[in-house]
């Protein structure tokens, strides 16, 4: 089985059919997530990793794929990445990566961006208060999508759509989720990212603390759950090099 990456790249959102009285809620989250990066410091954090597999025949009888401790850094608004170990082996780490599982990017920021951007045309809908949250449907035609799956050279666009929850006052998002749309062949993604408080020195910033990431491709499911820790300041002393994010 060929590896298949998943890409959240950048997408977008335009003007769509919401009532007058929750478009100002809406501009307040689409203000904040497209301004969200721009406002954070060079930091590095600790990004765990625990990829799970199943048949599409049996989606209930998960099997275990590896354990992935990455460092990621954010430096010049850019994610890094730099794998530290596998499954606790910090020894060619890079080798003891299981293969022919689909791999993912993008749970740290892009998706977030890539929702409110104008080029993907979003068109949202209002889906009420949650837990003291404002919630809002969405959805990214083909056309306009840059979410897609590649396996070898062959790279397959999907349409997607999902839910953002955000803070009503100040539009922060505090969890996001995207699912595509399965073509004929049954293949497909989903994701869903979560934000909490985190402090870097001695400032509070809202950042990812958990993802989880779904997919299905050549009738296997691949589950990636992702977890934040250990937030803090950037080192360039001890982060001098940065691979391509290896998952």
């Amino acid at each position: 089985m060929r590896p298949v990456a998943v890409l959240f790249q950048v997408l977008a959102w335009s003007q769509s059919s919401v009532p007058p009285d929750r478009q100002e809620i809406l501009d307040r989250i689409r203000g904040a997530a497209l301004s969200y990066t721009e406002q954070l410091q060079d930091f590095t954090c600790t990004q765990t990793t625990v990829r799970t597999a199943a048949k599409a025949s049996n989606p209930a009888k998960w099997k275990p794929v590896d354990t992935q401790e990455t460092e990621l850094s954010f430096v010049g608004h850019k994610e890094h990445y730099r794998l530290l170990k596998v499954n606790g082996s910090a020894d060619h780490p890079e080798n003891k990566l299981s293969k022919g599982y689909t791999r993912t990017s993008g749970e740290f920021g892009s998706l977030l961006r890539s929702v409110f951007r104008a080029e993907s045309k979003t068109s949202f809908e209002w889906s009420g208060v949650e837990e003291g949250l404002c919630g809002f449907n969405y959805d990214i035609a083909r056309a306009n999508s840059t979410m897609a799956m590649t396996t070898g050279t062959k790279r397959v666009t999907l349409a997607f759509g999902g839910r953002v929850l955000a803070d009503c006052g100040s539009g922060k998002v505090i969890r996001i989720s995207a699912e595509s749309r399965q073509d004929a062949s049954g293949e497909g993604l989903s994701a869903d990212v979560r934000y909490a408080p985190a402090k870097i020195g001695d400032r509070e910033y809202l950042l990812p603390s958990q993802a989880e990431n779904v997919s299905r491709h050549g009738g296997t499911i691949t589950k990636a759950e992702i977890r934040f820790s250990r937030y803090r300041k950037y080192d360039a002393e001890t982060s001098l090099k940065f691979d391509e994010d290896p998952r």
